[in-house]
């Protein structure tokens, strides 16, 4: 561990068919290195691999890696592109938080977890393409990535942790995956947000404050499934004018839903369930 660490005249690597581990932090804080470039014979590499290497532009990772692992890029603020080898199951926390210079990411189709913060405040960040085998996306897992303005989920996915884009103040077009039940807390706060959104009939509760501030959102359908909306879930959003909610049966509603949003507002719900909706 930390083999290489704060070494700030080392401006280039090539690691060698000999080496199959690397341990944690090995080059973190090298403040020079450019490029990397690891043989394929290196099974695993550490956590903070190269953390806080600010001018490391190009990397190539070897190809029998399973993990990127937590912290792996954190703080390379000029790693503009990098490749996952196909091989890559997990995206470890925070493995390239404040990238700021990366600017799109493929993820391969092995690719089942992304965790916490993985892609956090990667600020130059405009497009990201998922794999049709995601499962889960861990908490803040692209909060902040202020150039965002456009993801398309998988419906693979079946877990989503608290403010996912959060804070993607540019993102206009998003979708709620069928493998989904639950809408996690203020999964898209502060966000755009489509002219507009359809919460599929999956969905079967939609967390706080999650379109909080989504002041592209117009027209809401609220699928037939939905039993409880928790608080604020379109708080401040001001151009909302038109909310269809299907479900049969009023769900169960938090504080300051629909606060501060047009003063228009028209709701529509089934015909069948009008008086029910009024007391609700």
């Amino acid at each position: 561990d930390y083999a290489f660490s704060y070494c700030e005249s080392l401006t280039s690597i090539e690691i060698p068919d000999s080496v199959t581990t690397i341990g944690n932090s090995a080059f973190y804080n090298c403040s020079s290195l450019e490029t990397v470039t690891m043989a394929d014979s290196v099974k695993s590499i550490g956590d903070g691999l190269f953390s806080m290497c600010r001018n490391l532009t190009s990397v190539k990772l070897p190809s029998s890696i399973t993990t990127i692992p937590m912290l792996c890029f954190s703080g390379c603020a000029k790693l503009e592109a990098v490749e996952i080898p196909e091989l890559v199951e997990i995206i470890g926390k925070y493995a390239f938080s404040k990238c700021a210079s990366l600017k799109s990411i493929e993820l391969p189709a092995a690719v089942k977890a992304i965790h916490w913060n993985a892609f956090s405040e990667c600020v130059a960040l405009e497009s990201v393409s998922f794999a049709e085998t995601l499962e889960h996306l861990g908490s803040n897992a692209f909060c902040d990535c202020v150039s965002l303005t456009s993801v398309e989920l998988p419906d693979s996915i079946t877990k989503v942790e608290n403010s996912v884009f959060a804070g993607c103040e540019q993102l206009v077009n998003f979708n709620i995956p069928s493998g989904l039940k639950y809408i996690s807390d203020l999964m898209f706060n502060g966000c755009v947000g489509p002219e507009e959104l359809v919460i599929p009939n999956n969905i079967e509760q939609i967390g706080s404050q999650v379109f909080q501030e989504c002041r592209g959102i117009q027209r809401v359908t609220i699928g037939s499934g939905v039993r409880k909306m928790s608080a604020g879930v379109f708080y401040d959003c001001e151009n909302l004018s038109e909310l269809y909610c299907m479900p049969a049966t009023p769900p169960e509603v938090g504080d300051q839903l629909l606060t501060n949003c047009s003063a228009e507002l028209k709701i529509y719900v089934p015909q069948g369930s009008v008086d029910a909706y009024k007391v609700a």
